[in-house]
């Protein structure tokens, strides 16, 4: 039998420690995750709903399911999560 297929994800508030040792390129975790890792990022996460809900139903495992669309040649765009318990 296969293993699971194992996917990465950085959801968080990227604010890598600063000052910046060159202001003209991409932070620290963006060059590491990005560039060398292929892992997608969502900056800026308000997780504040989400954790209330796990703690009132007592889950912290959902599915989080993401549905940016294709646009060519873009870098970033803004997504709306949805987690599925």
């Amino acid at each position: 039998m296969d293993a699971p297929a194992r996917v990465s994800l950085y959801a968080g508030d990227i604010e890598d420690a600063g000052p910046p040792l060159n202001p003209g390129a991409p932070a620290p975790l963006h060059k590491i995750a990005l560039v060398r890792l292929g892992m997608p990022l969502i900056d800026a996460a308000n997780v504040e709903e989400l954790a209330a809900v796990c703690a009132e139903l007592s889950r912290y495992s959902f599915l989080l399911a993401l549905a940016p669309p294709r646009i060519l040649g873009m870098t970033g765009i803004p997504v709306n999560p949805l987690a599925i318990f």
